[in-house]
């Protein structure tokens, strides 16, 4: 294909910002503070950025040149190397759309709690109820997630320059300056030396009672490397089709360094980070229905009330 007769992205910071954002959400800011507590704190940490470093940047460059170098999507790009290949394209095409079968609720989430927060800054902070709310109310949960397709529909219908790039270049400097704040309020609550410690001390969710067994080597890497691959957007097609609207002068292993680093996790772990004890006036505070130090119960996580 023409390269001048396909989109490109009009700077090297809109490609690489457009690209960090394709992945950075959820799966880090709460995925993975529970995933490296639940899989012994530091040591997960090690496994997910060795194989980061290791396994994440080789399969990263490969896709960026895969798609510059034929200049389509990942079906036609695998057709391109080879006819026999096409089929992991289809592959690369199932994968997105499997994981935009959940990730669109999820969306429609972030909005519901965006707006009960702003409301709730004049008529109270709401709490761990309106989870429940929302869980007991399908037609607001379906709404929420209409709305949130229909708002990455209008910014993809403007293309890769005018509608993507464009929206990641206001959109993740925001989302930097929110992570900011996000991470100073997650150290300012109460327990909050809980939560790091979950996150960081090796063994530590064990020995409290958040898990009744520890996880096998083989668990925790396979965990870290899902966790990679989410995380940095890989094997599921964005890569390649990324990679086909960035120009020849582009240099992918200096941008596929940037994007990998860039994806590092946040400590974000708090007691609203991951799974967390609530108290109320009707029952004692408590950690977990087995837990060996407490008889604490368990609720989701509510929205810090930043």
């Amino acid at each position: 294909m023409d390269e001048n007769k396909r989109g490109s992205f009009g700077s090297t910071i809109g490609f690489l910002l457009s690209a960090i954002g394709s992945a950075v959400g959820l799966g880090n800011i709460w995925g993975f503070p529970y995933k490296m507590g639940r899989c012994g704190g530091f040591t997960f940490l090690i496994v997910y950025l060795a194989l980061a470093a290791f396994v994440g940047f080789a399969i990263m460059l490969s896709e960026l040149a895969i798609g510059r170098s034929t200049g389509f999507g990942p079906v036609n790009a695998y057709k391109k190397i080879s006819k026999k290949f096409k089929w992991i394209g289809w592959l690369a095409i199932i994968a997105p759309f499997l994981i935009m079968t959940f990730y669109s609720v999820l969306g429609g989430y972030c909005i519901y709690y965006m707006v009960i927060n702003v409301v709730g800054m004049f008529s109270g902070m709401p709490d761990s109820s309106s989870f429940a709310a929302l869980l007991t109310n399908p037609w607001a949960s379906i709404g929420c997630m209409v709305l949130f397709m229909a708002i990455c529909y209008l910014i993809n219908r403007g293309g890769v320059g005018g509608g993507i790039e464009k929206f990641n270049t206001i959109g993740m400097p925001a989302l930097f300056v929110m992570l900011v704040i996000v991470i100073i309020r997650a150290w300012t609550l109460p327990n909050a030396d809980v939560g790091l410690k979950y996150m960081f001390v090796p063994g530590y969710a064990l020995k409290a009672g958040f898990f009744d067994k520890a996880p096998g080597f083989m668990e925790v890497l396979a965990t870290a490397g899902g966790q990679m691959f989410f995380s940095l957007s890989l094997a599921m097609g964005a890569m390649i089709t990324y990679g086909s609207y960035l120009g020849k002068n582009e240099n992918l292993p200096k941008n596929s360094v940037i994007i990998v680093i860039s994806r590092r996790p946040s400590p974000t772990a708090s007691p609203r980070a991951w799974p967390s004890p609530i108290s109320s006036s009707a029952a004692r505070t408590s950690c977990s229905p087995r837990c060996r130090t407490c008889s604490m119960t368990w609720a989701p996580s509510a929205v810090s009330s930043a």
